[in-house]
């Protein structure tokens, strides 16, 4: 098991990053990597435009779902998702703000996209898990070209949950529980083939689509 944590502040961060990488550390944390003011922003936004949606709702340039337990997937989950087709199609600016900072991150340090194939594209995503039970069971990706998963917290543990949250098989069979690591505003990247989950958000908790619960921002590469 290896995770390692990077102060944001630090002015060698960069290169401690660069360091993390070339030695394939399973997990790495980088601390405040956005301001906790704009991740809030982000899951008002966001709540505010969903909430009075359906259950489903497809438009051309984004997908909105609420999965409970839906009978046709590969994976197990309770979640709300909010995917676009593009960066360039979002228009709540603090949402629009926050992927294009992944994205720039994502270009300099991260993913191959100059290997990417042509029916591949990168593909926007918020996450929330509501209170009550708001999860994802386990599954894994190929390694590339994505290399390392972004995962930001936009919510703050012990304050918007308290339990539950994104869980790491390693290749030695040990489990990385990120939230003993993160919190709101941080930058989660991790090796990209390996298992992992999110754990049931506060399960004893009646199950309601709020702002509470965990929200997330992920930046996946996938097939057209």
């Amino acid at each position: 098991m290896s995770v390692e944590t990077i102060n944001i502040n630090d002015e060698n961060s960069k290169n401690s990053l660069n360091e993390f990488l070339q030695k394939e550390v399973d997990v790495i944390i980088i601390k405040d990597f956005f301001d906790k003011a704009l991740c809030m922003d982000v899951v008002s936004t966001m709540h505010d435009e969903l909430k009075h949606l359906p259950m489903r709702q497809r438009h051309d340039n984004w997908f909105y779902s609420i999965d409970v337990l839906p009978q046709k997937v590969q994976t197990s989950r309770i979640f709300r998702t909010w995917n676009s087709s593009s960066i360039e199609d979002i228009k709540e600016k603090p949402v629009s703000t926050l992927f294009k900072e992944m994205s720039e991150f994502q270009n300099q340090f991260i993913s191959s996209h100059d290997k990417m194939q042509s029916d591949m594209f990168i593909q926007p995503q918020i996450i929330h898990y509501p209170k009550g039970g708001g999860f994802f069971d386990w599954h894994y990706h190929p390694r590339f070209p994505v290399n390392y998963g972004l995962i930001v917290n936009l919510s703050e543990k012990n304050k918007h949950f308290f339990q539950g949250g994104t869980e790491i098989e390693c290749e030695d069979g040990s489990v990385i529980k990120v939230e003993e690591y993160s919190n709101i505003g941080d930058l989660i990247l991790f090796k990209f083939d390996l298992k992992h989950r999110v754990a049931s958000c506060d399960p004893d908790e009646d199950l309601i689509f709020d702002k509470n619960g965990r929200w997330t921002a992920v930046l996946p590469i996938l097939p057209k």
